[in-house]
């Protein structure tokens, strides 16, 4: 497993996300973007990444793209490590909505059940 891979796979997770309340705040495009730039992302994965910030996202292609992602986390910290990331996402506009928490429990739930 490259580490690289799983980099991109977790910024598609938080792309998708991010999504949850219906709109993308620019707290969380630039969550994404420095995390783009932080990970060294090549064109191609950046348009990956991109492509699903450009149009909302449902729940089940979500937890779908978490679902490829936990296929590439090697360790519990691994996993905390996602849902921490996922939980500065939805907090960086400053407000966590409903539909947000809803988001995270339920990703969470996939993490643990598999």
């Amino acid at each position: 497993m490259s580490k690289k891979k799983r980099q991109v796979a977790v910024l598609k997770v938080l792309a998708a996300a991010a999504w949850a309340d219906g709109h993308l705040d620019n707290e969380e495009i630039n969550t994404i973007k420095e995390l783009m730039i932080r990970y060294g992302l090549n064109p191609q994965e950046i348009s990956e990444v991109t492509a699903l910030m450009d149009h909302p996202v449902s729940y089940s292609r979500c937890e779908e793209l978490m679902r490829d992602l936990v296929g590439l986390l090697g360790s519990d910290s691994d996993r905390h490590e996602v849902m921490e990331q996922l939980r500065e996402l939805f907090a960086s506009d400053g407000h966590v909505s409903d539909e947000e928490k809803e988001v995270l429990d339920g990703l969470e739930g996939v993490l643990k059940s598999m």
